[in-house]
């Protein structure tokens, strides 16, 4: 492939840099091998993820509108949609010439005050960390509960192994301070949130002379069939002001007319 991954590493993740648009999956998605005959089946259903998507929703503060036809049914979003704004208003007007589905984007932006974030003024700052503070992201959404309840948060420093017992338990890792040495956690549960690159490449690096393949890895398919969304752009030109800077950058309205696997 030529698509080169960037990676981001920070508190918060590389959410910090992303555009907080919020799209589910379609049911459809978990089928692509039975459907098309490309890549493979996912081991669980559209259905299966719902809840866990609705409940990380709750959390985040997603602001949306329901009813999409395009999607099964499906509760309220937390916060009504984010104004479409006149970027939006024109192509919705657009499709609905030409008789294309189109509908309100949803993000992970609240429109309301909740928790440490604040409502979206749409200054379009998204991709450089909302300084506005209203953009969901991990450093917003979960660190501020996690250190009220006790959690210490290590900055600078990169894990580079993942320590087992005998068992193949996880019992800790080992990360390199912001001065270069090794140090070393013990924990009860170890959970990996790195991503597509950075879990499997952590796994891979894991494991000691004894697990050759890396942890968690009997299958052989730790860090192969990535999967990514690349994206492309399009720009237009009108002759109207239409304040195009104004946010939320990441959706202010979507089409799905084109999404599913055209058959005919």
């Amino acid at each position: 492939t030529d698509i080169n991954p960037l990676m981001f590493a920070g508190v918060g993740g590389s959410a910090t840099l992303y555009g907080a648009q919020w799209m589910h999956f379609l049911p459809s998605d978990f089928r692509v091998r039975s459907m098309d005959g490309v890549a493979e089946d996912w081991p669980f259903t559209y259905e299966d993820l719902l809840p866990y998507q609705l409940e990380i929703e709750r959390e985040v503060g997603v602001s949306g509108l329901a009813g999409d036809p395009a999607y099964p049914p499906r509760g309220a979003y937390p916060f009504p949609a984010l104004p479409m704004g006149s970027v939006g208003q024109r192509g919705a007007l657009g499709m609905e010439k030409m008789g294309w589905h189109w509908w309100p984007g949803s993000n992970a932006i609240p429109s309301e005050k909740f928790g440490e974030l604040n409502p979206c003024v749409r200054r379009g700052t998204c991709l450089t960390g909302c300084p506005e503070g209203a953009k969901s992201t991990t450093d917003r959404s979960h660190w501020p509960l996690a250190l009220k309840a006790g959690a210490r948060l290590v900055t600078r420093a990169r894990v580079k192994e993942i320590e087992t017992n005998d068992q193949g338990l996880a019992t800790g890792v080992v990360y390199v301070d912001a001065n270069g040495r090794d140090r070393r956690q013990r924990a009860k549960v170890v959970i990996l949130c790195a991503n597509g690159v950075g879990t499997p490449r952590l796994l891979l690096m894991s494991g000691g002379a004894g697990k050759p393949d890396g942890l968690a890895n009997s299958s052989g398919m730790v860090g192969k069939r990535l999967m990514m969304h690349p994206f492309a752009s399009v720009l237009a030109s009108y002759q109207d002001p239409l304040d195009s800077w104004r946010g939320p950058f990441g959706q202010q309205v979507y089409s799905l007319e084109f999404y599913e696997t055209d058959e005919s």
